[in-house]
């Protein structure tokens, strides 16, 4: 308004602030009012927040392109990753406070300052686990949380063609029916996919085989198979079955099978 005594305008200022919060970004928005005109500024300052990494510590093969999947009492490991700003500085991991929380109970022994990881072991009866995570800083304020749910399944066997040139044809699984052809023999390996063991052939996992329900005795590793096609004007169709059971975890067990027909096809 006009100041008849100076002939200058006094400024007249009005702001007003509005926060909005997304997932990890906090909007602020600044409007400011000058002689009844409206300017908006907007800024942004990232939320606290942390992230959770679930790692199940369980059999896949070389290069495996997928994730592992937590099986029947399997072990998993969740390693959070914190993003904390304090006055401009990002806190590390280890000056932070660690607050694990398993299907509603505080886990008091694994949490703590700079206890960023948790190992999770499969418990029976079998059942999802629900892991929440809070994470605290230095005068105990919560200032950040997260949650991860772990869906417990089952262990499986993939079988695939050993090649005596190329090795495994881990491009192609052998399902349903196989035709053998003109080949004399084939070597079948077994994979046991998501069991709590360090290889294919460790002293902890029991291998059964059966071909055409009759128990076979193995000439070489205990998840190969060989079969030998001697007369090839004999026509028919073997049953290939293979059960795995891993002896310390006795929830671990699953079978599976396939049919391999030989001789000439009709």
């Amino acid at each position: 308004m006009a100041n008849s005594t100076t002939g200058c305008y006094n400024l007249y200022t009005q702001m007003l602030f509005f926060f909005k919060k997304t997932s990890q970004i906090i909007i602020i928005l600044l409007i400011v009012t000058i002689f009844s005109v409206g300017y908006s500024i907007k800024a942004f300052a990232e939320s606290p927040s942390v992230d959770l990494v679930l790692e199940p510590m369980s059999y896949t093969i070389p290069f495996y392109k997928g994730k592992p999947n937590l099986s029947s009492q399997g072990t998993a490991k969740i390693v959070a990753i914190p993003n904390v700003v304090i006055s401009g500085q990002k806190i590390s991991s280890e000056n932070l406070n660690f607050k694990w929380i398993k299907d509603n109970i505080v886990l008091a022994d694994l949490s703590g300052k700079g206890r960023s990881s948790l190992t999770i072991y499969g418990q029976v009866p079998v059942r999802d686990i629900n892991i929440t995570l809070q994470v605290l800083d230095s005068s105990g304020r919560a200032v950040a949380e997260n949650n991860i749910f772990l869906f417990v399944g089952k262990p499986k066997i993939v079988f695939y063609e050993n090649d005596p040139l190329l090795g495994k044809l881990f491009n192609k699984a052998l399902t349903n029916n196989y035709y053998l052809g003109d080949k004399e023999e084939i070597l079948i390996t077994a994979e046991p996919y998501f069991f709590d063991v360090n290889n294919n052939t460790s002293s902890e996992l029991k291998y059964t085989w059966l071909v055409n329900g009759k128990e076979t005795n193995l000439d070489g590793k205990v998840n190969e198979l060989l079969l030998r096609q001697v007369n090839k004007a004999i026509s028919g169709t073997a049953s290939i079955e293979l059960s795995i059971d891993n002896y310390t975890r006795i929830f671990q067990y699953i079978n599976n099978s396939f049919k391999i027909n030989f001789g000439e096809q009709i």
